[in-house]
């Protein structure tokens, strides 16, 4: 998966788009504190990180594009996903 169907399959799953932000790809509005990001660091490793208090955290590192993209697809649309569970109220 790269982050074009990364993003494509989100919308499909419901996602509310404030929630995350992907490389290259146009955001679903103002990311909301506590949003995860998607990108690649100045070494060309993909990573994901939270968004909290105007900063950008990294939490996680990934060598593939793919591994990334399904990583943050299981936490955002994942079946014990808490913003999954949001969006559903």
């Amino acid at each position: 998966m790269d982050h074009r169907q990364l993003a494509a399959a989100l919308v499909e799953a419901g996602v509310d788009g404030v929630t995350y932000a992907i490389r290259g790809e146009a955001p679903g509005g103002r990311l909301v504190e506590g949003g995860a990001v998607l990108d690649l660091d100045p070494d060309g490793r993909w990573f994901v990180g939270g968004w909290e208090r105007g900063r950008l955290s990294v939490e996680h590192r990934f060598a593939a594009e793919d591994e990334a993209c399904r990583y943050l697809y299981r936490v955002l649309a994942g079946p014990s996903s808490v913003v999954r569970a949001r969006n559903a109220t």
